[in-house]
């Protein structure tokens, strides 16, 4: 079963899609696989190339087209990843070929690859603007970011409130340890103690949450993984148009678009024609006399 598709109910005879004839077998096959496919799938076989990287995948890597390359990056190796999520096959996890921090890629040099896979993963950064810049500088002229985010209202976020733009951005200026304990209480607030494992772990197993002053000294040093951030897809695509537009980011959005539980978007390093408005028009060459 895939999590990340909802497959709606068959239409009735008289709702088909309007692309759908109904005494066409090809057009009706045609019909069911735009309908019942996922939308992961379908945008990493068109927009991905050569040889790239995935954040975070664990047991869930993004399906590619033949002939693409990926190299994976966790901070956990593939046997400690085994040994945190026994709910886990095994099998499905994936090697990881580079442990480190994805919100820093230490090991990735500058424009060096084709692409950068982060599913599910940017909700995790406590400097999400910083990180997506780190991200376009990794990227050759023409690389692809492929990004998905969990839309907050199906997911265990459902309880927090989005996560305003200004917010990111004082994060960015200020350093992200400036929100880090109001990030804490809002996750002890709104999830259930079976989702806050690794906040009870800081808490010793208690619920409760710390004073401020004893919370800073226990994070010391810790490396930490919850959802900082939360977004409905009105606020993820004014994240990526703010982006661009405050720090000079050159980008396209080759798409964007809902896949389930969460927002995909796939934006393409390049540089975004502009031209000068004010600009004579160019006077068309003369047309060519009859014979």
């Amino acid at each position: 079963m895939n999590f990340f598709r909802k497959d709606p109910p068959p239409p009735a005879d008289d709702a088909l899609p309007p692309f759908s004839g109904r005494d066409t077998p090809v057009e009706r096959a045609l019909a069911d696989t735009c309908m019942h496919s996922d939308l992961r799938f379908i945008l990493s076989y068109r927009f991905l190339r050569g040889e790239g990287l995935e954040i975070g995948a664990l047991h869930f890597p993004l399906p590619v087209a033949p002939g693409v390359s990926v190299k994976y990056y966790d901070y956990r190796t593939r046997e400690e990843n085994i040994r945190r999520f026994p709910e886990l096959d095994p099998a499905k996890i994936v090697h990881t070929d580079y442990v480190g921090e994805g919100e820093k890629l230490e090991l990735i040099a500058p424009a060096s690859l084709d692409f950068l896979i982060a599913n599910h993963m940017v909700e995790h950064c406590q400097d999400v603007i910083g990180t997506l810049k780190l991200f376009f500088s990794k990227l050759r002229p023409e690389g692809v970011l492929f990004i998905s985010l969990p839309d907050l209202r199906y997911t265990f976020d459902y309880r927090r409130a989005p996560t305003p733009y200004e917010h990111l951005e004082r994060d960015y200026r200020e350093g992200p340890a400036v929100s880090l304990y109001s990030h804490y209480r809002d996750v002890l607030a709104s999830w259930t103690p079976s989702q806050v494992r690794e906040v009870r772990e800081l808490n010793d197993g208690s619920i409760e949450p710390l004073e401020e002053p004893a919370f800073h000294e226990k994070i010391r040093g810790k490396h930490v993984d919850w959802h900082f951030h939360t977004w409905t897809q009105l606020e993820i695509v004014e994240l990526f148009v703010e982006l661009r537009r405050r720090h000079d980011i050159a980008f396209e959005i080759e798409s964007m678009g809902r896949n389930g539980i969460e927002f995909i978007a796939v934006l393409r390093k390049t540089a975004v024609e502009s031209r000068d408005r004010n600009a004579p028009l160019p006077t068309p060459a003369p047309s060519a006399s009859p014979p």
